[in-house]
């Protein structure tokens, strides 16, 4: 169990996010959805343990997530990204770069099973091999998708995620498999538990 309990974080402007509290069970979809700079992006970092927030706390299991202990929780989470940090990787080098991760070890690298998920994501099995500076944004976010579930993580974090009906349908998956995922998004139209208004 995920629990924010009166959060809030510093914005790029120097003022706080007004302060929440939420908690998301197992199986549950959350959205984070707010104007660009309003802070999505950070309140994930945070969850992670990798930005301090201004108030209150966030608790996993009833664990406290800081600076300390973020490493620890993060075995326990996936994090979709809105941008890459590399692009001059093809896919199947970035599914590598992840499958090697220190969090990620444990999961053995199943190129068959990514492929397959591609396909179920209704992308081709060829795209493992293309750059990514040559794909669109929507593609590289349905690709790092793609991985998520072989992951076997308790908690997703999808930033700016494209709302789609592939991409709803796939977390609806994920929580039906017992996930705790949060998303980030600048207007919802998905079907979520809970939506928080940052």
């Amino acid at each position: 169990m995920l629990e924010f309990k009166n959060v809030s974080i510093r914005l790029p402007d120097g003022s706080s996010s007004n302060p929440f509290s939420l908690v998301v069970n197992e199986g549950e979809c959350v959205c984070f959805q707010g104007p660009e700079g309003s802070g999505k992006t950070a309140l994930l970092m945070a969850v992670m343990g990798l930005v301090p927030i201004e108030t209150g706390f966030i608790t996993i299991d009833g664990e406290l997530v800081s600076s300390g202990s973020g490493g620890y929780f993060r075995k326990m989470m996936a994090y979709v990204p809105q941008h890459v940090p590399r692009e001059d990787m093809t896919l199947r080098e970035l599914y590598t770069h992840v499958a090697q991760l220190k969090v990620n070890v444990h999961e053995p690298y199943n190129e068959s099973s990514i492929q397959n998920n591609l396909k179920l994501l209704g992308l081709g099995s060829s795209l493992i091999n293309k750059e990514m500076r040559t794909l669109d944004k929507e593609t590289i976010q349905l690709a790092m998708l793609a991985v998520v579930p072989l992951l076997k993580k308790k908690i997703i974090l999808l930033d700016n995620l494209s709302q789609t009906a592939v991409t709803s349908q796939w977390v609806s998956d994920l929580t039906a498999a017992g996930s705790e995922v949060i998303y980030t998004c600048e207007t919802n139209q998905m079907q979520c538990h809970k939506i928080i208004n940052i």
